[in-house]
C-alpha cells in the first residue's frame, strides 16, 4: 500500500516544490489549497501524513505568550 501524504499549504508554489519532492519518493499526495477544505480532506480520507503550514493567512492555530 502506497503513503498518502496530505499537504495543506496556500503557497502553491511552495505547495508544488513540496508535492514534487514526495513523489519522487512513490508516496500519493494530495494537496488543499487552504485550511478548511483541507481539513475536511484530512477528515473524509485515510493519510498517513498530514503537513499543515503554521500561519494561516486569515487564522493562526498558535498562540504566544511572552
Amino acid at each position: 500500500m502506497q503513503t498518502r501524504i496530505l499537504i495543506i499549504e496556500d503557497n502553491m508554489g511552495l505547495a508544488k516544490a513540496l508535492k514534487d519532492r514526495l513523489q519522487s519518493g512513490a508516496y500519493a499526495i494530495v494537496v488543499a489549497p487552504e485550511r478548511d477544505s483541507g481539513l475536511k480532506t484530512a477528515i473524509r480520507g485515510a493519510f498517513n501524513l498530514v503537513i499543515l503550514e503554521t500561519i494561516p493567512p486569515a487564522q493562526s492555530g498558535l498562540v504566544a505568550r511572552n
